[in-house]
């Protein structure tokens, strides 16, 4: 977010094109089919309005029925699948489109377990972070430990 280009849009463009927190934003074209379609969820942090342009796709419910979270769960799973890579085409660089990407079959569970999905996938987000910072902690400890048997200097662990 440190290097967000500003382009121009007309007063119509910002209102189609403006982003909502929990958007998903959907890489549309790439030179990778292995990155084709990778994705992210738009939290807002970048303030004032913050449109998206045609190298993107946005995904957002237009149904109540649909947790827009779930969304987000099911578009991640979709990349890692490879669904997203199924459906693009291109020689050299790949490209989504809206269309094929709209004509995706999502699958439906009833708001209960899209809300289970959901605590689930949250529940094993925060345990990923957790597992990222300790084992950052665990290789910082280890350096300090290498470092000190190699310079001969006894380890003060309290």
């Amino acid at each position: 977010l440190e290097d967000v280009l500003a382009m121009n849009f007309s007063v119509k463009e910002q209102k189609y094109l403006a982003l909502r927190a929990g958007d998903v934003l959907v890489t549309e074209g790439c030179g990778s089919l292995k990155e084709i379609g990778a994705n992210a969820v738009w939290s807002g942090e970048l303030p004032g309005d913050v449109c998206f342009q045609n190298t993107v796709l946005r995904l957002r419910q237009k149904s109540p029925v649909l947790d827009q979270r779930f969304l987000a769960g099911w578009a991640s799973a979709a990349f890692h699948a490879g669904e997203f890579a199924a459906i693009a085409s291109g020689t050299s660089i790949y490209h989504l489109g809206a269309k094929r990407t709209a004509d995706v079959q999502i699958p439906l569970p009833d708001r209960q377990t899209q809300e289970a999905v959901v605590n689930h996938l949250e529940a094993a987000s925060k345990l990923k972070a957790e597992l990222h910072q300790a084992a950052s902690r665990q290789a910082a400890a280890r350096k300090v430990l290498i470092e000190s048997m190699l310079n001969g200097r006894g380890l003060d662990v309290q």
